[in-house]
């Protein structure tokens, strides 16, 4: 697991809590065989206890397990009286058994307190990479990207760690330990016992590889045979009708008989099941246990029920330990490939991630222009494709794409998130690439179906972090993007405390609410996100108007719409398709001349009508 560790901390120190579970680790390791000797101990004095002439019984000077692990039965009792001896070997299986318990039980939570606290450590690396490459790559160009590594490959990793942790040192320590165990009972037996677990395990590792290259194979016939199922099911008519001579009946019995089958491969292709396996392991158990009998019956033999309790416990622990090895490495497989794809995203140097504060100062007041502007995500894919295209302030521009990436990808452009990957973005005559990217994000804004919604009272949320003017009637703004009833409703009004995700307000609310917070912050360029979610025809209508109170600022104003009154009201709709500008105009002149346009108002809002 040190590779993945390497690949992914940067020289961090390991998490304290591992060092914690590897020392609780190889503590309930250690006893482990502790155990089994006590065991062994206990078994044999029920066995070997002696009967005298007189009906009196005796203890053995000595119980013993193999020939070097003895104790004195006077150790356990002075006065050598049998359920005393019982009765204090049983306390020490107890207290031995509940200290391993409990030392592996803080070993698998402090294993995964350790895993967890690797996982915050990287995913405060991926939250501070994304803001880094957001000057670059914008927010949607690496979205999917970081959504899959956090999604999937963070878990993949996590789960790796806590198995790793989990089983190494302990299992590795312990299979060893009860192996050296077995070796002090009978060396020739433990031995056996050892060529028949590697045999055992070779067989294993060959059908499991055998099964791993068939497999395909097996899924893509029950496929088949699956979907000539179902075609058979939907055209049996129609082909007899065809063709009077097609025997239907025969040929569903075919699919039907390939699938059953399959799907019987499929069920049983597991290792574990195979015949073959478990004829093996069958023959050696019965061979170990004829040479262990062999052994016993022996006229010099010193084995006893003990011995061959502890023997088989050591075997089957060995096993157990060699298996979740096992399943540990299978993980750390997995998750090296994991650590790749975190490794190769937060290796990515941003080209600006330093320009942050330097640059030119931007002034928005003209236009933005988009001159063959191509955009990339962080996987290559072509978000924006040779658009080119002027943006003037005082007017509603909305953004129709069926890719929701394309529109994403525009307006955090004009927000001041991302470059474009060839193409020049010029904002009043000066390339974006020379600005101050944090000089074009003060001077813009994002509303959306969540407000932003920010932790804070009402008033302090409006503003924003921005002075308070007196002359400025903030319940005035709020009546004319419809918004003021809805403040009003709370319970302490612009007092009010709210969260970020406070859902006191609706969706079509909170999206009015920052457009009162546009009204009083007067950017240069807004970006504004319908909300999604369908309301009613007085609700729309009020959204809408509230929507048009930004012509009155001196600001560019993109749209995404999501409602068909908003496409109506727009001064400007650029149609994309596939990343690319195919045409432009008002909604009348789209209808007109715009096939695309056509299908994207049918797909949008008459189907879902």
């Amino acid at each position: 697991m040190q590779r993945v560790w390497k690949k992914l901390t940067e020289g961090e120190a390991v998490p304290s809590s591992r060092w914690f579970a590897m020392g609780l680790g190889t503590i309930s390791a250690f006893l482990m065989p502790v155990l089994l000797t006590l065991v062994g101990w206990f078994v044999q004095l029920l066995f070997v206890v002696q009967t005298t002439e007189s009906g009196k019984r005796v203890l053995p000077e000595t119980l013993h397990v193999g020939s070097w692990l003895r104790i004195t039965t006077s150790s356990l009792s002075t006065d050598k009286n049998i359920l005393r001896c019982a009765i204090t070997l049983l306390m020490l299986i107890t207290v031995v058994f509940v200290i391993e318990r409990l030392t592996l039980l803080l070993a698998r939570r402090a294993s995964l307190q350790a895993a967890l606290q690797w996982t915050s450590r990287l995913l405060r690396r991926l939250f501070h990479q994304s803001r880094n490459l957001s000057v670059d790559q914008g927010l949607s160009g690496q979205r999917k990207r970081l959504r899959d590594l956090i999604q999937s490959d963070v878990p993949r990793v996590r789960d790796a760690l806590t198995e790793w942790y989990r089983v190494f040192p302990r299992n590795l320590i312990q299979t060893i330990a009860v192996l050296v165990l077995a070796s002090l009972i009978h060396p020739r037996l433990t031995l056996l016992a050892i060529l028949a677990l590697v045999v055992t395990w070779g067989l294993f590792i060959t059908l499991e590889a055998a099964q791993r290259k068939h497999r395909p194979v097996i899924l893509e016939r029950r496929r088949n045979a699956h979907e000539q199922l179902i075609y058979l099911c939907e055209s049996s008519a129609m082909l007899e009708s065809v063709d009077p001579r097609v025997d239907v009946e025969h040929m569903y019995d075919i699919h039907a008989q390939h699938f059953n089958q399959s799907q019987l491969r499929l069920a049983d292709e597991s290792a574990f099941r195979s015949p073959s396996l478990l004829i093996t392991v069958t023959l050696l158990t019965a061979l170990f246990l004829f040479v262990l009998s062999i052994r016993v019956f022996e006229p010099e033999s010193t084995l006893h029920v003990g011995d061959i309790v502890v023997l088989l416990g050591c075997v089957i622990v060995a096993v157990n330990g060699i298996f979740r090895l096992r399943r540990g490495l299978r993980k750390r497989g997995n998750a090296i490939t994991s650590a790749d794809n975190l490794e190769n995203y937060l290796s990515i140097q941003g080209v600006r991630a330093d320009s942050l504060g330097k640059g030119i100062q931007a002034r928005i007041t003209s236009s933005i222009e988009l001159e063959h502007v191509c955009f990339r995500d962080s996987s290559k894919n072509r978000i924006l494709d040779d658009v080119s295209l002027s943006l003037i302030p005082k007017q509603i521009t909305a953004i129709v794409s069926l890719e929701p990436a394309t529109a994403d990808a525009l307006g955090e452009m004009v927000l001041g998130f991302g470059l474009p990957t060839s193409g020049r973005a010029l904002v009043d005559g000066i390339n974006l690439i020379d600005l101050d990217p944090m000089s074009v994000r003060r001077q813009s804004l994002l509303v959306n179906e969540h407000g932003p919604l920010l932790d804070g009272t009402v008033e302090e949320n409006l503003w924003s972090g921005r002075p308070k003017d007196a002359m400025i009637d903030v319940m005035d703004l709020a009546r004319n993007a419809c918004v003021s009833e809805s403040i009003l409703n709370l319970p302490d009004g612009l007092g009010t405390v709210l969260s970020s995700n406070d859902d006191r307000l609706a969706p079509d609310q909170l999206y009015r609410f920052g457009i009162v917070r546009a009204l009083l912050k007067k950017p240069s360029v807004i970006v504004c996100h319908e909300p999604r979610m369908r309301v009613s025809a007085k609700d729309e209508a009020e959204s809408l108007q509230a929507l048009q109170q930004l012509r009155g600022l001196n600001a560019i104003v993109l749209v995404i719409p999501e409602r068909l009154s908003t496409l109506r009201a727009a001064d400007q709709i650029l149609v994309f398709r596939q990343g690319k500008l195919v045409s432009s105009g008002t909604h009348q002149q789209l209808l007109e001349q715009s096939e695309i346009y056509r299908h994207f108002n049918y797909m949008r809002f008459a189907v879902s009508e």
